[in-house]
């Protein structure tokens, strides 16, 4: 299973390995650790989001 099937659209630019767009969401959480926050990739992924499609208050509850 891909990145893209399991986490989403936004876990698959930020596992480019390539250092492209991805590599300031990764340098992002690892700061935000360093401080003591308990965030991962995980809390940036949205699996049931649908291109084109509004991503309303409700859909949080069922990622």
């Amino acid at each position: 299973m891909n990145a893209m099937t399991r986490r989403g659209f936004l876990a698959a630019a930020a596992c480019d390995g390539g250092g492209g767009a991805g590599a300031g969401l990764w340098l992002s959480i690892a700061a935000a650790k360093s401080k003591g926050a308990q965030v991962s990739l995980d809390d940036y992924a949205f699996p049931n989001w649908k291109p084109r499609a509004d991503y309303l208050k409700p859909m949080y509850a069922k990622r």
